[in-house]
């Protein structure tokens, strides 16, 4: 498993077209290419937090981009085993 980092992102997001949409010292923002899916680092609201108290949220939502789900993650595998769970809605 690959857990989430700035590297592992721009490793295994951003070559899949995946864009940074906000890069602050606290929040990081990146959006999937047709925009449904979302995934944030901060420290407001993960469970699942890092060593510095931030974590990473996925973002779900439908083709209409109405808001389905969101969750904590904290491998990059994860990520794409929701994606591929509602990528027919």
């Amino acid at each position: 498993m690959t857990k989430i980092t700035i590297k592992s992102i721009k490793e295994n997001l951003i070559s899949k077209g995946w864009k940074e949409i906000i890069n602050f010292e606290k929040t990081k923002i990146y959006k999937s290419p047709d925009k449904r899916y979302e995934i944030e680092y901060n420290d407001n609201f993960s469970n699942l937090y890092d060593e510095n108290g931030f974590g990473w949220m996925l973002i779900i939502n439908n083709s209409k981009h109405e808001s389905l789900a969101c969750c904590d993650v904290e491998y990059i595998e994860q990520i794409f085993a929701l994606i591929d769970i509602y990528k027919d809605y």
